[in-house]
């Protein structure tokens, strides 16, 4: 995902890049802000892989889902 030309990045956007990240979605960031977002999403991942996952739900929702969603989202903000 090319957050380049991505000047805010909220709440919610930062939970559906953790998602596609988790999924293995490659997150591209420029400024200083979004780099440090992507910095931050990369280091959960690689931290809460070493933790347990026994008794949780780990069903994957489709990244096509959140590709499609995204893709909407930025769409609103044009028009």
């Amino acid at each position: 995902m090319n957050l380049c030309g991505v000047s805010f990045i909220d709440a919610a956007g930062k939970m559906l890049l953790q998602e596609m990240h988790r999924q293995g979605g490659q997150l591209v960031a420029e400024g200083c802000l979004n780099q440090a977002i992507v910095k931050e999403i990369i280091g959960r991942q690689k931290a809460g892989k070493g933790e347990a996952t026994r008794g949780k739900d780990n069903k994957k929702a489709p990244i096509i889902f959140y590709v499609m969603f995204a893709r909407l989202a930025a769409g609103s903000e044009r028009g």
